[in-house]
């Protein structure tokens, strides 16, 4: 077999750097304990992150105070003057006595039942405020003020959607 020069150089050459290329392998995986020779670039990242993990932030000075923001709405309504709980209608109405000495109030009536569709359970409402007569039944709850320290609430004789009510109040001032 007859082989040029340039081929049997090239060959020679070839060898000669993948035998280097492969001794270069074998030794950085005897450096780290026989592994992936990546390993390596790992543990420095790793070392880094932990590095980078320990810097402790002081904070500077603090800077000059910024220009006076635009004044947001009025809030909500905030916690009730007057919280009566839950209250069970045993009879068609209840005195409750609030204590505010003032009629300036507002007032906020809900009404608790016991539902069976699913998911069965208690139910808040305020169906039928007011009172409405449909020809032979009188339906709803209302309530009035009798006097600066005394709310009264009433349901009609016909009415069974209000097994409890609850009245929140609020003075306004």
């Amino acid at each position: 077999m007859n082989v040029s020069k340039p081929v049997f150089f090239s060959a020679i050459l070839l060898s000669f750097l993948s035998a280097m290329m492969i001794s270069q392998v074998f030794n950085a995986m005897a450096i780290d304990g026989g592994g992936n020779p990546f390993d390596t670039v790992w543990e420095a990242i790793e070392d880094l992150q932990t590095q980078i993990d320990e810097i402790e932030l002081t904070p500077g000075p603090q800077g000059p105070m910024g220009p006076q923001g635009l004044q947001g709405p009025p809030g909500g309504f905030g916690a009730p003057d007057y919280d009566s709980g839950w209250v069970s209608f045993e009879s068609v109405s209840s005195s409750l006595d609030h204590g505010l000495g003032t009629k300036n109030l507002f007032v906020y009536l809900v009404g608790k039942q016991f539902s069976l569709l699913e998911p069965a359970g208690w139910r808040v409402h305020q169906k039928k405020i007011g009172t409405d007569n449909d020809g032979d039944d009188l339906w709803g709850v209302y309530w009035s003020l009798i006097d600066e320290n005394t709310i009264y609430v009433q349901r009609a004789f016909d009415e069974w959607r209000w097994e409890y009510f609850r009245v929140y109040i609020w003075i306004i001032q």
